[in-house]
């Protein structure tokens, strides 16, 4: 008797977990606790994106007009990423 409900406890936890798995649901939850704080992420991608772009144009395959060209690309990107997070203060010139 006791086996037997524990076979059936067991199957019910087991579909329940098959079912969970194929509908990704435990993929999706951990994916909303990575990404909690976004300002974080957005900044490093910002800082990221910003050192790609200085390494391509001081690059010594770049002609000078291809370097300028990136230069002026970087200038024009905005900086408000790496502004709002907590952890660097704002600086007021």
């Amino acid at each position: 008797m006791i086996f037997d409900l524990l076979l059936q406890a067991g199957l019910i936890l087991l579909g329940v977990f098959m079912f969970l798995a194929m509908h990704n649901i435990p993929q999706k939850f951990l994916s909303k606790l990575r990404y909690r704080n976004r300002t974080d992420l957005q900044a490093k991608r910002h800082f990221v994106l910003g050192a790609q772009l200085i390494a391509q144009a001081r690059s010594p395959s770049n002609s000078r007009s291809t370097a300028t060209s990136l230069a002026n690309k970087l200038k024009t990107k905005p900086t408000k990423p790496s502004l709002s997070t907590p952890k660097t203060p704002l600086l007021t010139s």
